[in-house]
């Protein structure tokens, strides 16, 4: 809980040193020692964001998911329509899906870090409603962690059902398969869509 008060000691610093130039306070108040509590506030609550986005923080999926937004590889989802319907998959490429994290294109992994874990994924889910070994929300949460290397020890939400938490883990050129996600995980989904039309 220090990323709010962090936020809350950066806003007022800001707020208080702005007075002056308003005109609110006058020129000069509080010399050089109320200066040095201002500026040591202000960039306090700067490294908290930085910090907060670049080691995974809360502060990550606010940037993540404005910059996902802003690249959105569907921008048509946002001019009124909503487009969730499967691509045509593409029978003349080389390679057909993803094998790894790192085959993922950039903006598909922004849109991963993007995630902020609320769940409504997991709570429209058919296959996950029926008891079938599949969690949109740790589906996403497990790309997370194979993009950093790791495992899933540390998730906290609902695991796969049948699927304890903690044997999975992987590595961004590690295979997503059987390492990462199990079969079974990905066999479980209907391609309903509904994760995606939830997801905002």
């Amino acid at each position: 809980m220090r990323l709010p008060k962090s936020l809350l000691v950066f806003a007022a610093s800001f707020f208080i040193a702005t007075l002056p130039a308003a005109g609110i306070l006058p020129e000069g108040s509080g010399g050089w020692l109320l200066a040095a509590l201002l500026t040591a506030g202000i960039v306090w609550g700067l490294g908290e964001m930085v910090f907060g986005m670049a080691w995974g923080g809360p502060m990550k999926h606010a940037f993540a998911g404005a910059l996902h937004l802003a690249f959105h590889r569907r921008p048509e989802r946002f001019g009124g329509g909503r487009s969730t319907a499967l691509k045509a998959v593409d029978l003349a490429a080389p390679k057909l899906g993803v094998e790894k994290p790192s085959d993922f294109t950039w903006n598909q992994l922004l849109g991963f870090d993007a995630c902020v874990q609320c769940g409504r994924c997991e709570a429209v889910c058919p296959a996950f409603a029926a008891g079938q070994p599949l969690n949109p929300k740790k589906l996403i949460q497990d790309m997370v962690v194979g993009l950093a290397g790791g495992s899933d020890a540390r998730f906290a939400g609902s695991p796969y059902p049948g699927i304890e938490v903690g044997k999975a883990c992987g590595a961004p050129h590690q295979p997503i398969v059987s390492g990462l996600i199990n079969p079974e995980t990905l066999w479980s989904c209907t391609t309903c869509r509904a994760c995606v039309e939830e997801c905002r």
